[in-house]
């Protein structure tokens, strides 16, 4: 009779550990996994707002360049007094080389080279607030034109044409946008831009898989859900059925139809696209990537990727009713494989912590197990006397160590504390003096005689 309470209290004690251990794991896989999938989600989303803000910048200095040229060669209202050549761009003899200088200044890396013919620098100049920026139509790129804004556009002199008509500058936005990309720090394996109707624009990998088309890579994936069921973990690399869905082949509102013709992408607002729903486009995926932020799990070339789509369109100018945008779509591309194996992995400090917490636990625990488990003929011996000294150098090294390291967090979290406070203080000194040396340059430039 004890040996059968001896052994029914053995697998007692295995079952309460493997249930103890078992819970650890499930709330490991449906708590911090989960809750750092859904983290990581954020970051991607947080990592497209950063480059639509670069994209959006990029596309304002071209616009911006091209105001500025327009201004001068602006003619004035009333005469003006002789001064230097560069306040005679607006004269027809110097005109074609104050552009053409301004241009390889300016937009030396996206400018085509092209000069347009006198009268068309004079349509820039004539209007220079109505001067924007247009879809170039015949372009499955970046690429924007400057049109003249007059009702009769000025016919160009042969050789001189840029390709479009009325068109007087032409620039591929792809160098700048590519540069700014890359200068930013974000964990996408590729970045992609594409507009409204699902066709790829600019492609940032040269290496990867080559994308000319998202509509039915978005049609043919499943939505990403950051919950999990309690045994999610059972089903691992496939998609979870209670949390994935079809991506939706039909967007809701007026996001159905191919949109207008090449070139008057510019709409406002949510006017684009507009359409008879189920014809165009398989699907209206074009609507739903423009929408709205999605996160899909796509299959690409072999391989599973995320995919995340966020609106980003882009201001080219104004009317004299609205702001002209163009409605592109900023695309990020991570691989599967790397999220879940991100999600899955723990932080470096809850690491340490749980290391040494284990060694001061197995330390204190293992005498009272031993005195536990022996028998009443066992005896002390000399070894056991050497594992408990072990034993005890164990533990207090693994509470030395806990010591030093919430030590070093404390002084590393004070440190840093300081550091940006003096950082803050410099801040607002250097913000004062530049203030104040700004507004005594723009005094001594008032008193020129340029601008009495």
């Amino acid at each position: 009779m004890p040996k059968t309470n001896e052994k029914l209290r053995k697998i007692i004690l295995l079952l309460i550990t493997w249930g103890v251990l078992l819970g650890l794991f499930i709330g490991y896989e449906n708590y911090f996994v989960a809750g750092q999938k859904e983290y990581l989600i954020d970051q991607e989303f947080r990592n497209l707002s950063r480059l639509s803000e670069q994209l959006n910048a990029e596309f304002d200095r071209a616009r911006f360049s091209v105001s500025s040229l327009a201004k001068i060669v602006q003619p004035p209202n009333k005469p003006q007094r002789e001064t230097s050549s560069k306040a005679e761009c607006w004269q027809e003899s110097n005109i074609g080389s104050c552009f053409e200088e301004y241009a390889k200044s300016y937009l030396e890396e996206v400018w085509d080279g092209k000069m347009p013919d006198t009268n068309g620098i004079k349509c820039l100049g004539a209007e220079p607030d109505k001067a924007q920026l247009q879809p170039d139509g015949n372009s499955t790129g970046l690429e924007v034109i400057v049109l003249c804004t007059q009702e009769s556009p000025p016919k160009g002199k042969p050789g001189q044409s840029t390709g479009n008509p009325g068109a007087i500058l032409r620039m591929d936005m792809k160098p700048w946008v590519e540069e700014a990309f890359r200068g930013s720090t974000n964990s996408f394996d590729d970045v992609l831009v594409a507009d409204e109707k699902g066709h790829v624009r600019f492609q940032m990998s040269a290496t990867g898989p080559r994308i000319a088309e998202l509509n039915s890579i978005v049609e043919s994936g499943t939505d990403i859900s950051t919950k999990q069921s309690m045994f999610g973990f059972l089903n691992t690399g496939a998609a979870n059925p209670a949390s994935a869905k079809p991506a939706d082949t039909k967007s809701s509102g007026d996001g159905g139809s191919e949109g207008g013709a090449p070139g008057k992408e510019t709409t406002d607002k949510g006017t684009a696209g507009k359409g008879t729903p189920g014809k165009g486009t398989p699907g209206g995926n074009h609507g739903r990537l423009s929408h709205a932020s999605s996160a899909t799990k796509v299959s690409i070339g072999g391989k599973s990727y995320l995919l995340f789509a966020q609106p980003s369109p882009v201001e080219l100018g104004s009317d004299a009713e609205r702001a002209v945008r163009w409605p592109l779509v900023l695309v990020g591309l991570r691989l599967a494989g790397g999220v879940e194996a991100e999600s899955h992995a723990l932080p470096y400090t809850v690491l340490i912590w749980t290391g040494l917490c284990g060694v001061v636990l197995l330390g204190f625990s293992w005498p009272w197990f031993k005195l536990q488990y022996m028998s009443n003929t066992e005896r002390f011996r000399p070894i056991d006397g050497w594992i408990l000294l072990f034993t005890l150098l164990l533990v207090s090294s693994g509470v030395m160590l806990m010591l030093l390291n919430g030590s070093y967090l404390s002084r590393s979290r004070e440190y840093t504390d300081g550091t940006l406070r003096r950082i803050a203080l410099q801040m607002t000194s250097n913000f004062s003096t530049e203030l104040s040396q700004a507004f005594t340059q723009l005094e001594s430039i008032r008193r020129t005689e340029e601008l009495q």
